[in-house]
């Protein structure tokens, strides 16, 4: 079957006239009439009820028209992609990301797209989610690895979980509440705590505010504006934070991540997002591989 049949199909079905179609694709009537009834002949179906000054579709006309459309509209879609694939040797991919969330994927996910697209140059942006929805909404950014913000932020965006982490309180090894199996929200009120800056982390912000809603006694004894700075402030005995679980690996084991008691609701949501109707083949198969890591975390 040619995809030449279907479109002559659709043509002469919508305008229920050989001439108009055949006007409309550029091509003598006659051949137009050829090519329908050569598709009729390869599916053994009357497609049109022909009279001497008119012809309709048949009910088996009707749901093929349904069927050619959307054939032709798949292969239409499908032509584009091999010509962007095909032209991907001038493509760069712009990813937004949170180096304290993707560290155990992310050089994997690197591999994999040097392996499939040798020629699409990454470039990898550390910032926080608001810049990132930005810019995935600017078309700045193509991808972002991001934790979710409460409420409908994302709206807008096609956005996938990659992983859910439980807070921890994380304190110097040699801290009081150090060797605890569980900590609560109110001891943790009570306590000096470190917190990402808000300029810098404003969702970080927005979670420590949520989690600690109920307590009027929290403070913030001191901001750190990045990951290292705020492991220096820990190890340094200045103060304990809330992060998510695992966070205390980053220390070289002077830290220890104490889980939080009744804390579920407060779970952090991590994923990928991208534009809705994303048409990047490259930015299409970055999320692929962002979510076939998802099993191996």
């Amino acid at each position: 079957m040619h995809l030449r049949w279907l479109k002559y199909f659709v043509a002469v079905a919508e305008y229920e006239n050989v001439t108009r179609a055949a006007v409309q694709l550029h091509v003598a009537q006659p051949a137009v009439s050829r090519q329908i009834r050569q598709l009729e002949d390869e599916l053994g179906v009357e497609l049109f009820s022909r009279q001497a000054q008119s012809i309709h579709l048949t009910e088996a006309g009707r749901f093929f028209l349904i069927e050619a459309k959307a054939v032709i509209h798949r292969l239409e879609k499908a032509f584009a992609r091999v010509r962007q694939f095909d032209a991907m040797t001038t493509i760069e991919l712009h990813v937004g990301y949170v180096p304290a969330f993707t560290a155990s994927f992310l050089p994997k996910v690197l591999e994999d797209m040097a392996a499939t697209f040798p020629s699409v140059k990454i470039s990898l942006y550390d910032l926080c989610t608001e810049r990132m929805m930005t810019g995935l909404i600017n078309k700045q950014l193509d991808v972002s690895l991001l934790v979710n913000p409460f409420g409908n932020a994302l709206e807008g965006l096609d956005y996938h979980e990659v992983s859910s982490h439980e807070p921890e309180l994380v304190t110097h090894k040699n801290h009081p509440l150090a060797l605890a199996e569980q900590v609560s929200i109110e001891e943790i009120a009570q306590l000096p705590l470190l917190a990402f800056s808000k300029s810098g982390y404003p969702e970080y912000i927005q979670w420590l505010e949520r989690m600690l809603s109920s307590e009027k006694s929290w403070h913030i004894y001191a901001e750190c504006d990045t990951v290292p700075s705020m492991v220096v402030m820990l190890e340094a005995q200045r103060g304990v934070t809330l992060a998510q679980k695992g966070f205390h690996g980053h220390s070289q084991g002077k830290l220890v991540g104490i889980p939080v008691r009744e804390s579920e609701r407060f779970n952090i949501s991590f994923g990928v997002a991208t534009r809705i109707h994303e048409d990047s083949i490259a930015a299409q198969k970055f999320r692929d591989f962002v979510l076939e890591a998802k099993g191996r975390l």
